[in-house]
């Protein structure tokens, strides 16, 4: 049934998100089995599920780091942007929640790497007149 498969897929997803969980999923011939359901299993999403585990089966933690870092350190610099005019200022973030709202998928995708990032290249002051 494909809620269950739906269910099952989302599961899988989140199991592997550790690479080492993910190669362990493929040694096991995981892909296969995704691979080879039937039509009557597929769900909406099938293709974005799917596509992510296969994803995280590539992205062993350099490349994880690479990506995160190059993410958070692209939205610093301007040249990744959100909707909102305050936060396209090249290395001065106005809204700390605008950031943080821009950089969710990132930051739930790799929360140790993510936070390490943050440690490592963000700074924040507080204006005089909030002191």
């Amino acid at each position: 049934d494909a809620d269950a498969v739906q269910a099952l897929m989302r599961l899988l997803l989140r199991f592997t998100r550790n690479h080492k969980h993910a190669q362990l999923f493929a040694e096991n011939n995981g892909l296969n089995h995704v691979m080879h359901l039937k039509e009557t299993s597929m769900f909406t999403g099938f293709a974005s599920l799917s596509t992510l585990i296969f994803r995280h089966l590539l992205e062993d933690d350099w490349t994880l780091r690479c990506t995160v870092e190059n993410t958070v350190l692209g939205y610093l610099a301007g040249t990744v942007t959100d909707d909102n005019p305050e936060s396209r200022n090249s290395g001065n973030i106005k809204e700390i929640h605008n950031m943080l709202q821009r950089l969710a998928p990132v930051a739930s995708r790799a929360q140790h790497i993510f936070t390490e990032t943050c440690e490592k290249y963000l700074r924040f002051t507080v204006p005089p007149n909030l002191k």
